[in-house]
């Protein structure tokens, strides 16, 4: 790691120095594997005080600056502009390759269709209620369509009056009403 100061109408405080060379020598053991090469530049303008950090590496190239009225706060925010700016690089990386590895085993999984049943007891099923079912009469198609849309139900079965058909009579999202028919 080649760290090189250059300071501009301001004297560089050993403290200072030290500070953002543990600071840098902690983010590349985090970020970088190889070569970071950092141009630190400290400038003092009036009541300014800038501080500039060209991070150069493999595959990352930055400019940072942060101008305050204090030249270590300024210091601090630079780094940290760096630190949040990999942070955020490197989450980036880490989820994308999440998400192909997701798509790989999905892609790997054998398709099911509609009629088979799935074998693999690892996918939680929804708790199954079996209801016996109630002896009524026959009704009307229109008689079954006005109770439908009376009632907050989403379907109605039923056994049609007229034929002997198995009826399953449903509201739809654009508020009309479905119909399946099942002969026996």
């Amino acid at each position: 790691m080649n760290i090189t100061f250059v300071s501009r109408h301001y004297e560089l405080k050993d403290s200072q120095k030290s500070y953002i060379e543990n600071k840098l020598r902690s983010i590349r053991k985090r970020y970088f594997d190889k070569r970071l090469d950092v141009h630190v530049e400290l400038k003092s303008e009036k009541s300014r005080q800038r501080c500039e950090l060209n991070v150069r590496s493999d595959r990352f190239q930055e400019l940072l600056r942060s101008e305050t009225h204090d030249m270590q706060q300024s210091i601090v925010e630079a780094i940290d502009k760096l630190e949040m700016m990999l942070r955020k690089q490197h989450d980036k990386m880490v989820n994308r390759k999440h998400v192909e590895k997701r798509e790989l085993v999905e892609m790997a999984e054998p398709l099911v269709s509609m009629g088979e049943a799935e074998d693999d007891e690892s996918v939680p099923l929804p708790e199954i209620i079996e209801v016996q079912p109630t002896a009524a009469k026959p009704i009307s198609l229109p008689k079954a369509a006005t109770l439908l849309q009376k009632s907050d139900d989403q379907f109605i079965a039923f056994k049609d009056a007229k034929a002997d058909e198995f009826i399953v009579l449903y509201k739809r999202q654009d508020g009309k009403l479905g119909l399946i028919r099942h002969c026996s």
